[in-house]
């Protein structure tokens, strides 16, 4: 029966034009909505009482940046237990970051936010953004008023992903340090350049049969790992990130974040890094890890190579990061010099 409910949002705009004709009034909600918690509820019965009909979009599970571990449902379930609801008539998976796009669609007499959106401030002005929009096409805006809960919260303290130590941490962390303070700090940081140097692989992970090791896989996987890694995170902050790369390992480049500036020295023809470590598991669970040989040569110089003349000048950089499995006290002695 819910699955009734469910379709895409150029169909959920159709539906709302069709009920417009028919003289009925329609209430929208957005969100994501991952943990579905007693807040919610209330929070659909209230949009469903300022109209006739109660559409509710999903924010997509690619768009959602909370951390690792979300969000705890995907998309598919999300929309699935919403649709369940008796006060819920239809439901869709937003295509798009922010609700604009589905509030041009669906055209809500009413579009329904929380309370929790009155008492913070509008930091991306995302808020003034769709009140404007909603009163141009017609509609209001209308803010729930009753008990607020947080699926971040429920998420955090009891479907952490992280070890007790590191939920240790970040429970001290955030009893000494606000919200602000630290959307402040991060902010600084966009304002840095920053240079990683390091080793930077492609780990495989091989999904093969029990006895079969090395043979027959079943399934592959690819994770970037090393300075590759560093510098795609940092990029999330930073807005001039550059990694160093040796050689022209093309493999390893499709991985980087198109945000990440590449810097290539070619110091030989027989040098570079080993570009691939092996991680075989098998179906009894056993796990062994080898080096790519054909790809890792037998003397790989080191990232200290680089430095040598004038191939590399580190003036200007603000901070430098150094992610390498071998070597890095001589790397910082080197950029020290």
């Amino acid at each position: 029966m819910s699955n009734n409910k469910i379709f895409p949002i150029k169909k959920l705009g159709e539906i709302a034009e069709e009920l417009r004709n028919e003289g009925k009034s329609i209430a929208y909600c957005h969100g994501e909505f991952d943990l579905l918690h007693f807040g919610h509820m209330r929070h659909y019965k209230q949009a469903k009482s300022q109209a006739d009909i109660l559409m509710v979009t999903l924010t997509p599970d690619k768009f959602i940046n909370k951390g690792p571990g979300r969000p705890v449902y995907n998309e598919n379930f999300r929309a699935e237990y919403i649709a369940e609801l008796e006060c819920v008539d239809y439901v869709g998976v937003n295509e798009w970051t922010t609700a604009e796009n589905a509030l041009k669609t669906i055209k809500p007499n009413v579009y329904c936010k929380g309370n929790e959106y009155l008492k913070k401030e509008d930091v991306t002005g995302r808020i003034t953004i769709e009140k404007n929009l909603v009163e141009s096409l017609g509609g209001r805006m209308f803010f729930t008023d009753d008990v607020v809960f947080s699926s971040s919260k429920l998420s955090k303290n009891h479907f952490s992903v992280f070890p007790k130590e590191a939920m240790s941490f970040l429970h001290e962390f955030g009893k000494e340090y606000d919200n602000s303070l630290v959307i402040e700090k991060l902010k600084e940081l966009k304002k840095l350049k920053v240079l990683v140097l390091g080793d930077s692989y492609l780990k495989e992970t091989i999904a093969t049969h029990k006895g079969d090791a090395f043979e027959c896989p079943l399934e592959k996987s690819h994770q970037a790992i090393g300075a590759i890694e560093t510098a795609n995170q940092l990029a999330q902050f930073v807005e001039d990130v550059t990694c160093l790369n040796i050689n022209n390992n093309v493999e390893i480049d499709d991985y980087f974040d198109n945000r990440v500036k590449l810097i290539t020295i070619n110091i030989g023809d027989e040098t570079g890094l080993p570009l691939k470590k092996l991680n075989y598991i098998t179906s009894d669970g056993q796990n062994s890890q080898r080096n790519d040989t054909e790809l890792t040569p037998e003397k790989p110089l080191s990232i200290i190579d680089a430095f040598k003349g004038d191939s590399f000048n580190l003036q200007g950089f603000d901070i430098v990061f150094i992610d390498t499995y071998n070597n890095s006290e001589e790397i910082n002695e080197v950029i020290h010099e």
